[in-house]
């Protein structure tokens, strides 16, 4: 699984000032993270898919093979909604079953395409939050409530937002991964 998740020298080709905390609780994870450069964009995805462990690693290896085919060009950086929905097709359309009990499986992303030149970030988010701190105030980026997958009360589209950066602006995105860890102060 590690090997499919954007290197360190990847990232920081993408993003120079950055930073990933990434600490499974089992030897794999249903939560990841991907880098890359999509024209001129620069992209940074990161998601919580279903389950633990096993089965969730199993989900983002999906999910990570699926965003290599449709985050590619630049067209698709500047509608990270068309992205969401391609990979709610393609999770709806693999995971298939001949049995009574449909397959609720499915992952909670946030896609953010940055436009350096006019400094810009197209963004599209499913059932997650992320945030920009701008001047030490929280600016809260909010998308669909819907996860990539089948949902009782699917849109039929994703969104896609454009919010423009600010020079010292710092982006935020994370899975629940942290908060949802057992153990402390609850």
């Amino acid at each position: 699984q590690r090997a499919a998740l954007s290197s360190e020298a990847e990232i920081n080709k993408v993003f120079p000032q950055n930073f990933v905390f990434y600490r499974p609780c089992d030897i794999v994870s249903g939560d990841f993270y991907h880098a890359s450069q999509c024209g001129r964009y620069r992209v940074l995805v990161t998601a919580d898919c279903t389950g633990h462990g096993i089965p969730g690693a199993f989900l983002s290896m999906l999910g990570i093979s699926a965003l290599k085919e449709f985050c590619v060009t630049e067209e698709d950086a500047v509608n990270p909604g068309t992205i969401l929905d391609r990979m709610r097709n393609f999770i709806k359309t693999t995971l298939v079953s001949d049995s009574n009990f449909p397959i609720d499986d499915g992952m909670d992303m946030t896609i953010c395409c940055f436009d350096l030149a006019t400094m810009e970030m197209h963004y599209a988010i499913a059932n997650q939050t992320a945030f920009i701190i701008r001047d030490g105030k929280a600016i809260t980026l909010k998308g669909d409530k819907m996860p990539v997958g089948r949902y009782v009360i699917e849109k039929e589209h994703f969104t896609s937002q454009t919010i423009s950066l600010q020079k010292g602006d710092t982006v935020y995105c994370f899975s629940d991964g942290i908060q949802d860890q057992l153990g402390g102060d609850q």
